[in-house]
């Protein structure tokens, strides 16, 4: 098991465009250390509503986001949000990059995604509520984009809260 570090807000790695992803086996690598370090992060805290990590919160910058959500774990390879709802949820969301703060951000209420898998096999993803905040989450992650960039006022929307 490989549990890395996560890159914390201020760093500019949490600000950078990802590179589309070409070479599927060290993509490997790097989702299994996204991989073992969510369940590291899931021994301390209960992510009732799931988790995810995108690969430049622990130092790659390549497009690839693990999500685990309704006991299910999504692996997505280059993903694109390819159409939205009109309609936008709030959102009561956090980062692991800047773990004890938490807002409420607009999110499009449903989503559909065309992504690869680890294999290189192209699908789609239809989502909605959480899980399509989560996959909005990720996939901003590799923009350079955090959520706090979503909202009003930016960081001076955070609060403080040690619930996930």
């Amino acid at each position: 098991m490989v549990k890395r570090e996560l890159i914390q807000l201020g760093s500019d790695i949490l600000r950078k465009e990802c590179t589309p992803v070409t070479d599927l086996p060290a993509a490997r690598k790097m989702v299994e250390d996204m991989i073992d370090t969510a369940n590291h992060l899931k021994t301390t805290y209960d992510f009732s509503r799931g988790i995810g990590i995108s690969a430049p919160q622990i130092g790659y910058l390549s497009k690839i986001a693990v999500i685990e959500y309704a006991k299910a774990r999504y692996v997505l390879i280059n993903p694109e949000i390819t159409k939205t709802s009109k309609e936008k949820n709030l959102v009561w969301e956090g980062c692991l990059s800047f773990f004890k703060y938490r807002a409420y951000v607009p999110r499009f209420a449903r989503i559909t995604v065309k992504t690869k898998d680890i294999e290189g096999n192209e699908f789609t993803i239809k989502a909605k509520g959480d899980f399509a905040a989560s996959m909005q989450h990720e996939i901003d992650h590799l923009h350079g984009i955090l959520y706090i960039d979503h909202l009003p006022n930016g960081e001076k929307d955070l609060v403080v809260s040690d619930k996930p």
